[in-house]
């Protein structure tokens, strides 16, 4: 039966060592943590984008957990970037109160290495949001 090695940690044993960046061993993990309160003065209609927070080059993404109130029927919710609004997660399921993980796939980028400073975002969808309903969440990264 064969020993086999990681990427990772085959550069720790290689000769000469190859340094693994701090994304991958030794990173401090962080949280970025987002809240929305729909309201009937400002309501959020199919479509709509919310603007959570952005990230940095060489952030590793490592998932991501979200709350939500029941938004009405047919309501969704994406999770992505202003270049890709289904980046982490397409059309979630909002119509009733519930959370969900997202980020945690290959599929949805789940240890994504950012190549560039990157500004996340919530896009409704499906239909417009119940007023008085709260979205609460946060997104894990690694970085230095």
């Amino acid at each position: 039966m064969a020993t086999l090695n990681s990427l990772e940690y085959a550069n720790t044993v290689a000769v000469p060592i190859i340094k693994n960046d701090t994304n991958i061993k030794g990173g401090k993990l962080r949280h970025l943590w987002f809240s929305y309160a729909t309201a009937t003065a400002t309501p959020v209609s199919n479509g709509d984008v919310i603007i959570i927070g952005g990230l940095g080059t060489g952030d590793r993404i490592s998932s991501g957990y979200v709350t939500f109130g029941a938004m009405g029927a047919s309501a969704t919710l994406s999770i992505g970037t202003t270049a890709d609004a289904v980046h982490y997660a397409n059309a979630i399921d909002v119509s009733a109160a519930g959370q969900t993980s997202f980020a945690n796939t290959a599929t949805l980028n789940f240890g994504e290495i950012l190549a560039a400073s990157t500004t996340l975002q919530l896009t409704a969808g499906g239909a417009n949001y119940a007023s008085g309903k709260n979205i609460l969440g946060h997104i894990t990264f690694e970085r230095d």
